[in-house]
This record gives C-alpha cells, sequence and structure tokens, in this order.
C-alpha cells in the first residue's frame, strides 16, 4: 500500500540532540523527500514530534532524546557482572 505524502511541520527535540556528530540543517534537506518518525499530534494534518528522520539514501537522523543512536557499537560485548570498585558521589 503507498505510503500518503504531505506537507508537516515536524517538531524536533533539541539541538544538543540533534547536533552532534550526525547533525544537520535546514539546507541539508533541501528539495528532499525524507521520512519521518513520531507520535502523532493533536494538528496531525499540520504538525508532528518528529522522532527519527530518514533521507530517500537510507541516512538517519535522530531528532529526539529518544531516538535511537547513530553511533556503531560494532562487536561491543555486554558486561557479565557489575563486580568491581564503585564510588558514592554527592551531588549536593
Amino acid at each position: 500500500m503507498p505510503t500518503a505524502r504531505r506537507e508537516v511541520e515536524v517538531e524536533a527535540g533539541a539541538t544538543s540532540v540533534i547536533a552532534p556528530p550526525g547533525g544537520f540543517s535546514r539546507d541539508d534537506l533541501a528539495e528532499e523527500t525524507v521520512t519521518v518518525i513520531g507520535p502523532g499530534s493533536r494538528k496531525p494534518d499540520s504538525l508532528l514530534l518528529g522522532r527519527e528522520l530518514y533521507k530517500q539514501d537510507g541516512t538517519y537522523y535522530p531528532l529526539n532524546i529518544g531516538s535511537r543512536s547513530t553511533r556503531d557499537f560494532g562487536d561491543a560485548v555486554a558486561a557479565s557482572s557489575l563486580e568491581g570498585t564503585w564510588f558514592l558521589r554527592s551531588y549536593r
């Protein structure tokens, strides 16, 4: 089933979330057709809270602190325990 195309305003998260390291500007998306994924809004025909943005070439941009990471962790291995030396920090 083809996806409907429409023009909506997309609200993104804080600049600190979308700027490093794979950030983009409005100019980077000029004349691009993109897919934005996110929860609906109270104005679904004109506004969307963006979580993830994909360009047609598959490039991924996070738009929200809750988005998946752009980092490649390769063959990272999960810790087998929490054994070690721990330090208590006070934030007063």
